[in-house]
């Protein structure tokens, strides 16, 4: 019981006795008195509950004032009950950062998975040093035992190019991923163009605002169509999941740049992934995702 509660239940039925003592008290001297003894007597029977009822919240007051008030009242619920909003665990380099301390600190704990057994399973994060097709991922990172959760992708040979991330169940799924994500940037190119026909038809002021809000989207679409495809060599990060052993060939291939893995038995769902791309070798920049 807290330090306040046992006050309260001990001292403040004490306070309100002693006031309706005092009170009685008051009352009968006041009656001895004469007329104006009696006019008193008769203010203080009046007002006296609520004379009472002012003294205690003060009391109250104070009380919680010398306390610091009950931690378990009903309005104010138990520090410990009280869940934090999950963020998710960050997976890849943080963006202002430099990729030297961030490769020498994703090989730190690379070199971690050695105490772990062989088969514990792990996801991990790998940063290629080029941009691979998807035939190429398929021939030279491919393990037996290991999962592409994840591929990273964009246009390499457009500076500003945003990255694709595709969801895949399987190393051949990369080439059908790729087609989609063309398909679904020519649309968006082929219903620009047609707000961009209508509005020199029939000029308006909808038309204009919608156009101009598009514009960014419109141009990033462009660079999808024409260079995104089931062959383009676009494919620079991938995540994958496996045990330790395969892990640890995957990422003696020339083709990684490094393996950065999570802590293990954390959930896909709870990881904020953040791939870097192999041109990166200074400050590590804001990733700019298709769609933002």
């Amino acid at each position: 019981m807290s330090l306040l509660r046992r006050l309260d239940e001990r001292l403040v039925p004490a306070i309100g006795q002693l006031l309706r003592g005092t009170g009685r008290a008051a009352s009968a001297g006041a009656e001895a008195a004469g007329r104006p003894g009696r006019m008193l007597a008769r203010g203080v029977r009046r007002f006296g509950v609520s004379i009472a009822a002012v003294i205690l919240v003060a009391a109250a007051a104070l009380l919680i004032t010398l306390t610091g008030g009950d931690e378990r009242s009903p309005v104010r619920p138990n520090p410990s009950s009280v869940v934090p909003p999950l963020s998710g665990q960050r997976l890849g380099p943080v963006a202002g950062s430099s990729v030297s301390s961030y490769l020498n600190a994703a090989k730190g704990r690379f070199q971690q998975l050695d105490a772990l057994p062989a088969s514990q399973p792990v996801t991990a994060i790998v940063d290629l040093t080029g941009y691979l097709t998807p035939q190429a991922v398929t021939a030279s990172l491919l393990r037996p035992g290991l999962r592409i959760r994840d591929a990273f992708a964009r246009v390499p040979t457009v500076a500003n190019a945003a990255i694709h991330t595709l969801a895949v169940a399987s190393a051949r799924d990369l080439a059908s991923s790729l087609s989609a994500a063309r398909a679904a940037a020519q649309a968006v190119v082929k219903q620009y163009r047609g707000e961009l026909a209508a509005e020199s038809r029939r000029p308006s002021s909808t038309l204009e605002s919608q156009i101009s809000a598009a514009a960014g989207l419109a141009a990033q679409a462009g660079v999808d169509a024409r260079g995104l495809g089931p062959t383009c060599g676009c494919v620079f990060a991938l995540v994958v999941s496996g045990p330790v052993g395969q892990l640890s060939s995957l990422a003696a291939s020339s083709d990684v740049r490094v393996l950065d893995p999570a802590p293990p038995a954390t959930p896909l769902s709870q990881l904020m992934v953040v791939p870097l791309e192999p041109q990166v070798t200074g400050t590590v920049p804001q990733v700019q995702f298709a769609g933002e």
